[in-house]
C-alpha cells in the first residue's frame, strides 16, 4: 500500500505544491504531484488569497444586564409574535414563538449598536424562516433604536456663573516717594576723570600766574 502523501500527512510537501501550483500547466502538473518539479523562481502569491472576513464587534453580557435582555426580548418577541400570527400565518399549527426566541433577541442585542442592513440580520439569526422576515426585524430595530434616542434624556449642563472678583483696596505705602538720585550711590572717578581735572586745575593756574605778570 502507498504512502499518504495528503497535506494532513506530509505538511512540508503540500507548502511546496501551493507554492509550484503559481505556475502549474499541463506539462509539468504531473511533475508537480510526484514532487519532482523545482521552482527556479519563489512566487509570492499571499496577494491571491481570499481576505479574511472582518471580525464583527459583539457585546459581552453580564449578570447585571439581565433586566436590559428580558425588557428587550419581551418586547420584540412580543412584536414579532402579533406580526407572525396575524400578518405571516394565522390560525396555524406554528406560532412566532417556534420560530424566534429569547436567545434570538440576545443575540440581535449583542450587535445592535453594528446592525447596518436586513442581510446582516439575517446572518445573526441564522436565516429566515418565512419570506420578509429578516426585513422585518430590521425594520422594527430601527424603530427601536430611533425610539430610545427619542426617549433619551438630554443632559442639561448648568454653568455656574463666577462671581466677579472685588477690587483691590489700595494699600497705603508706608514709605515715602524716594527719588532714583537719592538711592544711588555715587560712583568713584576713573584715573581718566581724575586726570582731567588736574589737567584742568594746573591750566588755570597758568592763566592766574600770566595774568599776575601783566
Amino acid at each position: 500500500m502507498p504512502t499518504c502523501r495528503c497535506s494532513n500527512c506530509s505538511p512540508t510537501k503540500s507548502a511546496s505544491v501551493i507554492e509550484a501550483l503559481s505556475v502549474a500547466n499541463n506539462e509539468n502538473f504531473d511533475e508537480i504531484l510526484n514532487d519532482n518539479f523545482l521552482l527556479s523562481n519563489i512566487y509570492n502569491i499571499k496577494h491571491k488569497y481570499p481576505q479574511r472576513a472582518a471580525t464583527i464587534k459583539k457585546r459581552k453580557f453580564t449578570e447585571d444586564d439581565a433586566p436590559e435582555i428580558n425588557q428587550f426580548a419581551t418586547e420584540l418577541m412580543t412584536d414579532f409574535n402579533n406580526h407572525y400570527n396575524t400578518n405571516v400565518r394565522p390560525g396555524g399549527s406554528t406560532q412566532g414563538s417556534d420560530i424566534f426566541d429569547k436567545d434570538d433577541c440576545q443575540a440581535i442585542l449583542a450587535q445592535l449598536d453594528t446592525l447596518t442592513d436586513s442581510v446582516q440580520l439575517k446572518h445573526i439569526i441564522g436565516g429566515d424562516c418565512f419570506v420578509g422576515q429578516s426585513s422585518w426585524l430590521f425594520d422594527w430595530v430601527t424603530n427601536y433604536k430611533s425610539n430610545q434616542l427619542r426617549n433619551q434624556p438630554t443632559k442639561d449642563v448648568v454653568r455656574i456663573a463666577k462671581k466677579p472678583k472685588a477690587p483691590l483696596a489700595a494699600v497705603p505705602s508706608l514709605i515715602g516717594p524716594t527719588s532714583a538720585a537719592a538711592n544711588q550711590v555715587p560712583r568713584k572717578p576713573t584715573k581718566k576723570a581724575l586726570a582731567a581735572q588736574e589737567a584742568q586745575r594746573k591750566a588755570l593756574e597758568r592763566q592766574e600766574a600770566k595774568k599776575r605778570k601783566i
